[in-house]
């Protein structure tokens, strides 16, 4: 069984009341959990606090979701952790780049 007070979340969005509102909810459910409100902050965050997995608003501004997953997935020991993309993308192209920029082949 696992221990979700030992799980630690990354919540990546630029929406400070849905970052809110996912910050309560899972902190309720008994996760860690850590916040950014950009794609550069999100970077560095993984970097440092190693987080078992994150999810990722793609509709960042400055640098986007898809380019923040990309430079995750760059550093040794992070390629592997799962990144959930939290997007309203519906464009068919919009969505393959986020497909190849969360997964850890992509």
């Amino acid at each position: 069984m696992c221990d979700l007070a030992e799980t630690l979340v990354l919540l990546v969005d630029d929406y400070h009341d849905a970052l809110e509102v996912w910050d309560w909810y899972l902190r309720s459910q008994g996760y860690r959990v850590l916040t950014a409100g950009s794609g550069s902050e999100a970077v560095r965050m993984a970097i440092s606090a190693r987080p078992h997995v994150i999810v990722l608003d793609l509709a960042l501004p400055g640098m986007t979701g898809c380019e923040a997953a990309r430079q995750i997935r760059g550093v040794p020991g992070l390629r592997d952790i799962p990144l959930i993309a939290a997007t309203g993308f519906s464009h068919e192209s919009q969505l393959a780049e986020a497909r190849a920029a969360t997964t850890a082949s992509g």
